[in-house]
């Protein structure tokens, strides 16, 4: 077990060593570390210089920052700074080795860095439209569960079971042999027999989890059914079972209902932004995207 406990942390160091190095392009827009905050550091405020350039209090404040809201504890474990003060060392020590051999002026890592800073500035812009906005009251909160009994007051259990295939494996052999299965083993023994490779997986989800419109196709159902989903480049069979009523109460479901609306909210208003500024954009389509360059 302590073996166990010993690779989970190495592991942990590891990933945020890799996390603080990240993505080096945006760096190279700045030509170093030290050269993104300028030269006008107050006293106390850098902690290491690396060939010359600059690693400051709030660069490892911001990766601080970055680890804490991607883990759900949000806590900063013991020796975290100074791992990531070392990876920190290591993404400029990448950085000055990657300008010293010019890679900041190869054509492809410059579309990179531009992307990416493109990229960056959209989903500022977007989150300076959002972070003014209001969040959902209670009395929202109470409609949308109140308007959706189907995933809260009759929310329901289903066993899924699913076989994926590749597109290209979708044949009319495999359709008709799927209209004639009453199960999804039927459908597997045919998938075996014919040697075409499938992914197979399990899971219990709520009707909240389950598509709407197989959902509609399951009210006064109790026997499995196998319906067909295209997913991705995939063709998904799932055969959706039944299992028991598990209704949730206000108070359970008032956390997921509120962040559902706020993000709701967030698009709708992205969505409206958008629109807004393609109305007074002037817009000159030179060339159809499919059209050679």
């Amino acid at each position: 077990m302590y073996s166990d406990q010993n690779k989970s942390i190495k592991m942990k160091r590891f990933v945020l060593r890799l996390r603080a190095i990240g993505v080096v392009w945006l760096t190279f827009g700045c030509l170093s570390v030290a050269g993104c905050h300028g030269n006008d550091q107050k006293p106390g405020q850098s902690l290491v210089r690396v060939n010359g350039d600059e690693i400051t209090i709030h660069q490892l404040n911001d990766e601080l920052g970055q680890v804490a809201a991607s883990d759900k504890s949000g806590k900063i474990l013991d020796g975290q700074r100074k791992q990531l003060l070392e990876a920190l060392i290591d993404r400029q020590l990448l950085v000055g080795a990657a300008l010293h051999d010019k890679l900041d002026r190869d054509p492809n890592i410059m579309q990179s860095i531009d992307r990416a800073k493109s990229q960056i500035l959209a989903q500022a812009y977007l989150q300076s439209r959002i972070d003014g906005l209001s969040k959902p009251s209670q009395a929202d909160v109470e409609a949308y569960y109140r308007d959706h009994p189907e995933f809260f007051v009759q929310r329901k259990l289903f066993e899924l079971k699913q076989v994926a295939i590749a597109n290209k494996d979708n044949n009319a052999d495999l359709k008709a042999a799927i209209e004639s299965a009453k199960t999804l083993d039927e459908v597997n023994a045919w998938l075996d027999a014919h040697k075409i490779e499938n992914t197979k997986s399990q899971s219990i989800r709520s009707s909240a989890d389950i598509p709407p419109q197989i959902l509609s196709k399951m009210q006064g159902h109790n026997e499995p059914q196998v319906f067909a989903l295209n997913e991705e480049g995939k063709t998904v069979f799932v055969s959706v079972a039944y299992l028991k009523d598990s209704p949730a109460t206000l108070q359970m479901a008032e956390p997921d209902i509120m962040r559902f609306l706020t993000n709701q909210k967030n698009q709708e208003t992205g969505e409206t932004e958008l629109k807004r500024l393609r109305s007074v954009a002037k817009l000159e389509y030179l060339k159809q995207p499919d059209e050679k360059m």
